[in-house]
């Protein structure tokens, strides 16, 4: 009797994982957004590049030129060594953030990598000048955002 019992537990079981209803982590079926927060005002980011596995199992992408990006894209006016805030829509399971700044010297620009930070806050460089700033986000293999925004240190 104990036997039936674990068969039809077991094919319960089964039947639930393997349903396409069934997930064990629900991601968003579009990419989440994420803006940027400093001195109490919210400012939206451009997407330069997604990949996100929608419920289908197909993924999109999207992807804007960085130069394209810089010179469509309004700086936010900062002063040098505040906070900016990254606020994603979705921000669980991120499991990697990988972040680049870039200053723009004459005609080319010098890319730095960024530590990952706590709590997704930024310093605002000592330097004056334009900054650029790519937020690649990564929550698993088919999921991960590249976000752009710029800055002007006065």
């Amino acid at each position: 009797m104990k036997k039936r019992y674990f068969i039809l537990l077991f094919l319960i079981v089964i039947f639930f994982v393997s349903s396409s209803n069934f997930k064990f982590s629900k991601l968003p079926n579009t990419y989440p957004s994420m803006n940027v927060q400093y001195n109490g005002e919210s400012f939206e980011t451009s997407i330069s590049g997604s990949v996100w596995g929608n419920e289908k199992g197909e993924e999109m992408s999207k992807g804007e030129d960085l130069l394209v990006l810089y010179k469509n894209t309004k700086p936010i006016e900062v002063k040098a060594g505040e906070v900016l805030k990254l606020n994603f829509s979705y921000a669980k399971k991120i499991d990697t953030l990988n972040i680049l700044m870039a200053q723009k010297l004459d005609d080319t620009f010098v890319f730095n990598k960024i530590e990952s930070p706590q709590n997704f806050d930024l310093i605002t460089p000592n330097q004056k000048g334009e900054y650029i700033y790519t937020v690649h986000a990564i929550w698993d293999q088919k999921h991960g955002v590249t976000y752009f925004f710029k800055i002007a240190v006065d």
